[in-house]
C-alpha cells in the first residue's frame, strides 16, 4: 500500500503549516512514500499550493496575490513548480482545486523531468478530463459518495486511457467498493483514514494508496513519528 503524506507531515510539529515546502520535507523524513498537496491560482496567476477556498478573513484565494495571501497566514506558500523542483524525486498527488489552476499546472507538469511520479486528480471530473486529454499522465477522479453502479460510473472512463485511479473518502468506502474498482481496471486510493485499526483496513482491502494526515501510523502502525538516524 503507498502511503501518500496529506498536504504533507504537519500534524503534531511547532511550526510546520499544512502544503509548505517543511511539511514535505518531514514527510520524506517520515519515509512517506509520497506528498498529496492542493493547487489554486491566486489573483496574479501563481499555482499554489493552498487547502481553502478562503483565506483567514473570509477572502477567496483567489481574490489576492501570492504575496498578500501569505502574509494574511503568516507562512510562506510554495507553488506547485517550487515543490517539484525542491522533491524531485517523490511521488506527488496534485489536486487541483479549481478550474483557473489548470492551465498553470499543466505548464509546471510539462516542464517536470519525472511526470511518472505525478498524480493529478480532482473532484472536478471536468477537470481530470481536460487534464488527461492535454497530457500523458496519470489522472484520478476524486469521489466523497458511495455509487449505486460502480462499473457504469467507471465505464465512462474506459475511453480515457491515463484515468485509472479513483480517490474515495474513507467514510464512504467498503471493501466491495474497492474491489468492484479494481475489477474495472482501476487502483483505488482512500483519504480521510485517522486511526490505526482504519489505516489497517486499508490493509486489508487491498487498497492501493491512502492519503493520510498520519503516515507514521500508516507507516508502521507506531502511531509516533521518530525522524531517522543518520549514519556516516
Amino acid at each position: 500500500m503507498q502511503i501518500l503524506s496529506h498536504r504533507g507531515f504537519h500534524l503534531g510539529a511547532a511550526g510546520i503549516h499544512e502544503n509548505t515546502l517543511a511539511a514535505f520535507e518531514r514527510a520524506i523524513q517520515c519515509g512517506a512514500d509520497g506528498i498529496e498537496t492542493d493547487i489554486r491560482l491566486t489573483a496574479d496567476a501563481q499555482p499554489v499550493l493552498f487547502h481553502d477556498r478562503l483565506a483567514p478573513g473570509d477572502r477567496p484565494v483567489d481574490t489576492l496575490t501570492r504575496s498578500e495571501l501569505a502574509k494574511i497566514v503568516g507562512y510562506e506558500i510554495p507553488t506547485v513548480t517550487e515543490a517539484l523542483t525542491r522533491f524531485p524525486k517523490a511521488f506527488w498527488n496534485l489536486e487541483i482545486k479549481c478550474a483557473a489552476a489548470v492551465p498553470a499546472t499543466i505548464d509546471a507538469v510539462r516542464r517536470h523531468p519525472r511526470t511518472e511520479t505525478l498524480l493529478l486528480t480532482s473532484f472536478g471530473h471536468d477537470i481530470v478530463r481536460d487534464c488527461a486529454g492535454r497530457l500523458d499522465v496519470a489522472c484520478g477522479l476524486i469521489a466523497a459518495h458511495r455509487p449505486i453502479d460502480v462499473p457504469q460510473m467507471l465505464g465512462a472512463w474506459q475511453n480515457v486511457s491515463n484515468v485509472r485511479t479513483i480517490v474515495w473518502d474513507f467514510n464512504v468506502l467498503t471493501a466491495d467498493l474497492v474491489q468492484q474498482a479494481q475489477r474495472c481496471g482501476f487502483k483505488v486510493y482512500v483519504y480521510g483514514t485517522v486511526t490505526l485499526p482504519e489505516h489497517e483496513s486499508c490493509r486489508k482491502w487491498g487498497i492501493d494508496g491512502v492519503i493520510t494526515d498520519f503516515p507514521d501510523r500508516a507507516r508502521d502502525g507506531r502511531g509516533d513519528f521518530s525522524p531517522p538516524v543518520a549514519t556516516a
